[in-house]
């Protein structure tokens, strides 16, 4: 048994004591921080957090000890006995997959802060927080004040919230009770937001056929939870990471959800969130069974864990109801424009991408160099899904594989290859279904001309247009929405801009003798030539773009609705079986 004993220790310094007593299995014993965490497929680096370490046995006689690597500790005891391995952690950052304190809460995402022994994964912990706090919000066991996880594997995935203040939405439904806390204030309409909450968790277990915490050893037959913890903040945040019995959301500005576009936002997260419990908490890529906490956990695919997710979480809200198809039309054309503005599709798969997402997945990187496991498996997901439904005249879709894939993979914990993901789409009625991986999973594509093709089979059409933004429309450049200056965020290969020699992060300070302030695309509008003077570096430059017919420019997607009546279109966007 391993005993965490967190106390807030400075609350103005954000720091939070982490004591960890267990008993020494050898000498010289190695502790180790998890190197990353699940849901964030990168090195999280989160021994940078720690600071003042100090080691002792159980007679409080202090013990040396060093750092032998980036995460992992080695305490210089001589024997097998009771150790005490203490320190302080940095908690100054809100978001959803990380550790925070303030006055009012202290939240933890245990794999950031709390250490594991190597080789000793399968250690029971006891959790207690030393600070009487009013309220406590866990997905995991509670006794007496003190939380229980029977592995280290069970922590890592058990976020908990201790606070003062908290609101409770409360529902049974499904032999499971959900659950959403509440923290920060927000203009949300409470019975609105959990209606529709139960409409696409219904949707989402019909899909699958259960709820998947029913297959964990610690899950109470009679006593099933599954918690939401809202964070709404007073300042712009978008973040969700998803948990076995629980997700964390951040989200702000909280008095922003009175409004349908951030109202919708917050559904979508929480959807998307949701269908993770199965599609990847429980239905999990092989190369990541189990998780190795100490290390990169490469996988290509990502297009199905969080692809498949992204799609599904948009795509349950209009079967469900709680969409109308103008919100759906909405995802599709985003989905849509990110592809047509990410070059990297001509340069890099998403499953190759999918593996790097441990070197520089969530940053934009190198431009025209990769593309974006969400947004592209996204799209190959409906590609996969309306020709499943086409192929098989309604009698099958991707429900049927992740539905098959959750039984044969997941519940039997032992994950899935691309081999199985494909086969299994191939065994629904997938025409061509290697040909397809090769050339749409493992090779650079454009999905423009395949997915039109698709649409049109079902009565929707796909067409694009020209932007409304002259920057994009004649010189084939973007600059970033908002900002103080105005820098360039996007070239398009073989453009004006690109010609000219404009390149990302360049700042355009004047456009024909003209200061720009946020005025570039109006000071361009109608030009077919502009002198620009720009500042790279801290260096300044000067160029002229020339409009050319021939050259690329940036387009806009456009979705149209044309039969709603055609039978594969309802049973694409309806409940299906």
């Amino acid at each position: 048994m391993i005993q965490i004993l967190l106390t807030v220790s400075g609350l103005h310094r954000k720091l939070v004591h982490v004591r960890m007593k267990f008993q020494a299995t050898q000498s010289e014993q190695c502790i180790q921080l998890a190197s990353w965490r699940p849901g964030r497929y990168e090195i999280g680096n989160f021994a940078k957090n720690v600071s003042h370490i100090r080691c002792s046995n159980a007679q409080g006689d202090p013990l040396r000890w060093n750092k032998i690597a980036k995460d992992q500790w080695q305490i210089h005891n001589n024997k097998a006995e009771e150790l005490i391995f203490e320190f302080n952690y940095n908690a100054a950052e809100l978001n959803a997959g990380s550790t925070y304190v303030n006055s009012q809460m202290l939240y933890v995402n245990p794999v950031n802060c709390i250490p594991f022994i190597p080789g000793q994964a399968n250690e029971a912990y006891e959790i207690h927080i030393e600070e009487p706090y009013t309220f406590l919000s866990s997905g995991l066991p509670v006794e007496n004040g003190i939380m229980h996880a029977q592995s280290f594997d069970e922590l890592a995935d058990s976020p908990f919230v201790a606070s003062y203040k908290r609101e409770i939405l409360k529902e049974k439904f499904l032999g499971c009770t959900f659950e959403a806390h509440i923290f920060g204030n927000a203009a949300l309409d409470r019975e609105r937001f959990w209606n529709d909450v139960k409409k696409y968790t219904e949707l989402q277990v019909a899909i699958f056929g259960d709820f998947p915490e029913l297959i964990f050893p610690n899950a109470n037959q009679d006593n099933r939870t599954y918690l939401y913890l809202l964070h709404f903040t007073p300042y712009f945040m978008h973040h969700g990471v998803e948990h076995t019995t629980s997700t964390v959301i951040v989200m702000g500005p909280g008095d922003s959800f009175d409004k349908e576009e951030k109202y919708n936002e917050l559904l979508a997260i929480c959807s998307h969130e949701l269908f993770h419990t199965w599609n990847v908490k429980t239905l999990r890529p092989a190369d990541m069974m189990p998780y190795d906490f100490t290390r990169e956990n490469y996988s290509q695919l990502g297009y199905v864990a969080e692809g498949v997710t992204t799609y599904y979480g948009d795509l349950c809200l209009v079967r469900s109801g709680v969409w109308n198809l103008e919100l759906w039309k909405t995802s599709l054309e985003q989905w849509l424009n990110n592809h047509h503005k990410n070059f990297g599709r001509f340069s890099y798969s998403v499953a190759d991408s999918s593996v790097d997402t441990w070197l520089d997945g969530y940053t934009p990187g190198t431009p025209w160099r990769k593309v974006s496991i969400y947004n592209e498996g996204a799209l190959l997901s409906v590609y996969l899904d309306i020709q499943l439904i086409i192929q098989s005249e309604g009698k099958h879709s991707l429900d049927d594989v992740m539905h098959h894939l959750y039984e044969t993979k997941g519940k039997t914990k032992v994950g899935y290859t691309a081999d199985d993901y494909w086969n299994t789409l191939s065994s629904f009625g997938l025409a061509n279904a290697n040909y397809i991986r090769a050339t749409m999973a493992e090779s650079p594509f454009d999905f423009s001309e395949v997915l039109r093709e698709s649409f049109e089979k079902i009565g929707v059409e796909l067409t694009w247009e020209e932007s409304p933004i002259s920057t994009e429309r004649l010189f084939g450049f973007g600059v970033e929405p908002g900002g103080v200056k105005t820098k360039v965020n996007l070239v398009a290969p073989e453009s004006a801009a690109d010609k000219a020699g404009l390149w990302y992060g360049d700042e355009i300070i004047e456009i024909d003798g003209i200061g720009v302030e946020k005025n570039a695309p109006f000071l361009l509008e109608d030009r077919t030539e502009a002198h620009v003077r720009f500042i790279r570096n801290s260096v300044p430059f000067e160029t002229t773009l020339y409009f050319q017919p021939e050259y690329t420019t940036i387009k806009r997607s456009k979705i149209e609705f044309k039969t709603t009546s055609h039978p594969l279109f309802k049973l694409w966007l309806g409940k299906r079986k």
